[in-house]
C-alpha cells in the first residue's frame, strides 16, 4: 500500500553525470553543460534542463 503523502511535500533534484556539449549559435562557440533533474515525490512526471557549467 502506497503511503499518503501531500503533493509538493518532497522534491528529488540532482544532476545525473552527464556532461554535453552545446553551440553558442552566435558565436559558433562550444560550452559545457550539465544535465539537471527534479522529479516530485508523488508525480510520475520529471523536469530535465541542460545548464551551463
Amino acid at each position: 500500500m502506497r503511503p499518503h503523502k501531500p503533493g509538493g511535500e518532497k522534491l528529488f533534484i540532482g544532476y545525473c553525470g552527464l556532461i554535453v556539449e552545446i553551440t553558442d549559435q552566435r558565436p559558433g562557440e562550444l560550452k559545457l553543460a550539465q544535465v539537471f533533474v527534479a522529479v516530485p515525490g508523488v508525480s510520475k512526471k520529471t523536469y530535465a534542463e541542460a545548464t551551463l557549467s
